[in-house]
């Protein structure tokens, strides 16, 4: 973990995505469980879906913080940059892993040793999926106003509810980096403190999801979040894990 965030710091200074930095990539791969890697640049509004040959096979349009430069502290509608992990995955759709481990189950013989090992990890991943489900409603339920600073990109329109579209891939925010930048900021004097003169945190539950503002790709417009169109995070999901690297710079 040292390392990715060690990392991130140097591919923070190269101009965009180009063949070196794709190479540079490589790197990350080595700690990733997965086939995939994501590369969010907040300049160019582009997040990149990038495999072990080092090839973007998906480029998606993004949104980003309504304000520019690295997050430092809660409410400050900055995006994160840096080297991250997804931690949790909430989604409305069954996750593929379930659907293919329902059908182990059918093809097992029940009683048996596999049967009942089978059967305790299908009950342990359908109670996260189902609980992540739960989160996900209850999020998308909340009705964001125009009036609390949540509209419509370019119009005095409530954001509403569904604001999170059906996918949450929420990042391992804030990693060391992370609270060291915030402790820096601190005796600088660029935190804020609360009502009872305590600094505000760094922050926290910064994710990939979806948008019920499409309008809103390609801008500032996020309170430091990525968003991206619900059919493109669905794709995007099935390329990804818990534990997936997900580098924002």
């Amino acid at each position: 973990m040292k390392l990715l965030t060690t990392l991130v710091f140097l591919i923070c200074f190269s101009p965009g995505l180009s063949a070196k930095e794709l190479k540079f990539l490589e790197v990350y791969f080595r700690h990733s469980p997965g086939e995939y890697i994501v590369f969010a640049d907040k300049k160019d509004k582009k997040l990149y879906l990038v495999n072990r040959n080092l090839k973007a096979v998906r480029i998606y349009n993004i949104s980003t913080g309504k304000d520019s430069g690295n997050k430092i502290y809660r409410g400050d509608n900055r995006t994160p940059e840096g080297a991250y992990r997804i931690t949790q995955i909430w989604e409305y759709e069954k996750p593929q892993k379930l659907l293919d481990m329902e059908q182990s189950l059918e093809k097992s013989k029940k009683g048996t040793d596999a049967y009942k090992k089978l059967e305790k990890n299908y009950a342990k991943e359908l109670e996260k999926y189902t609980n992540g489900r739960a989160s996900l409603e209850r999020m998308n339920n909340v009705y964001f106003k125009a009036s609390e600073g949540h509209s419509k990109w370019g119009r005095e329109e409530d954001l509403g509810r569904n604001a999170y579209g059906p996918v949450f891939m929420r990042l391992s925010f804030p990693n060391e980096n992370d609270r060291k930048r915030h402790e820096d900021a601190k005796a600088k004097g660029l935190v804020p403190k609360n009502n009872m003169g305590r600094y505000l945190p760094p922050g926290s539950g910064i994710a990939v999801h979806g948008t019920n503002d499409p309008a809103s790709l390609g801008n500032n417009a996020s309170s430091g979040c990525i968003r991206m169109l619900n059919s493109d995070v669905l794709e995007l999901r099935e390329y990804l894990d818990e534990g997936s690297i997900v580098v924002i710079r």
